[in-house]
């Protein structure tokens, strides 16, 4: 139990990385979580039982100016219990499925962020169209963003089997930092 809990707060921690102000994580917060299993983070539609707590610390951090960022990691506490000793793969696991709930919140926040600029294209024809730049600056990000995972992948000098979690980790980080500023985006609204 005590290997279980340091792993975990060890991911959590690491997982929400150097990306703004980081709130201490405690052992006690891993108390009481109902940790999800392989079998529902492998699932087509996972549960994400941690929703009201992202949103919760989202809130508390806008209202403090921030765009959420030390919020990203909360979700690495629900990670399966036997990811200790799946080793790379359960941490693997384990990463794809906290991206996945970031990718989700970055594509409905792009859709969103699309169709407003499609709208004041629409309202503002004279004025040079915002959605196809906006289409190009997304498809520039991803490109971006598959390069610099790629590089902290490739520029490990440890050349173990871990340098994939560094790979998987800048995904998950890269992800919902994209997502927070577009939802930040959409949140202040455009003119």
């Amino acid at each position: 139990m005590l290997f279980r809990s340091l792993f975990l707060f060890a991911f959590a921690v690491a997982a929400s990385g150097p990306v703004g102000a980081q709130s201490p994580i405690t052992i006690e917060e891993f108390e009481g979580i109902e940790l999800l299993t392989y079998e529902e983070i492998a699932r087509q539609d996972p549960p994400y039982p941690f929703e009201a707590e992202v949103e919760a610390c989202l809130e508390q951090d806008r209202l403090a100016r921030g765009i959420g960022a030390h919020c990203i990691g909360l979700l690495g506490k629900y990670c399966p219990q036997e990811v200790p000793s799946r080793g790379v793969m359960g941490a693997l696991a384990c990463s794809t499925y906290m991206t996945q709930f970031w990718n989700k919140r970055l594509q409905t926040a792009y859709a969103e962020t699309l169709d407003r600029y499609q709208a004041l294209d629409r309202a503002h024809p004279d004025a040079d169209p915002r959605a196809p730049l906006f289409e190009s600056l997304q498809a520039r990000w991803q490109a971006w963003r598959a390069a610099k995972c790629e590089f902290a992948f490739r520029a490990d000098a440890r050349r173990s089997h871990w340098r994939a979690m560094d790979k998987a980790a800048c995904y998950y980080k890269l992800t919902a930092i994209r997502a927070l500023e577009l939802e930040q985006v959409n949140a202040a609204g455009m003119e």
